[in-house]
């Protein structure tokens, strides 16, 4: 079985997903979930998930890309500490290889690109997260694996 990457872009309301080709050259939106009440209910929907697309896929996906997100000048936000202890959590209930990625000026490309693409902010709606997702796992890949 193959290894792909999946990239996850961690809300406290939604999660963006997003996969690589077996090549890990190519980054696909994948789709968007509810973040739950609390952390644990968020790490079971995601394992639920990530057990479900492995299986429906045929494939392993490891590593897992976590986006940290940090300020524009690179210090961590208040938010990057509830995504170290989510991503701790992830691989210890998953026993996969989680790796943090800066995804600066990921959400805000993936609004830019819906909106040149003629979508307003209301019809962008659940499209946003993925393609953060996706604008996070590119980066990862060209960065990790290098383009040919």
């Amino acid at each position: 079985m193959k290894n792909r990457v999946l990239a996850i872009d961690f809300g406290l309301k939604r999660i963006g997903l997003a996969l690589s080709d077996e090549n890990k050259k190519i980054a696909f939106p994948l789709s968007v979930m509810a973040a739950g009440k609390t952390g644990k209910e968020t790490l079971d929907i995601l394992m639920k998930e990530i057990l479900r697309l492995e299986k429906d896929r045929g494939c392993v996906l490891d590593p897992i890309v976590v986006g940290l997100p940090l300020h524009l000048s690179g210090e961590e936000s208040p938010l990057s500490k509830e995504v170290r202890f989510f991503s701790e959590r992830l691989k210890v209930l998953s026993g996969k290889e989680i790796i943090l990625f800066d995804e600066r000026m990921s959400s805000g490309r993936a609004h830019s690109l819906l909106r040149e693409s003629g979508l307003n902010r209301k019809q962008q709606g659940d499209k946003v997260d993925p393609l953060a997702a996706a604008i996070l796992l590119e980066e990862f890949i060209r960065a990790t694996y290098g383009t040919d």
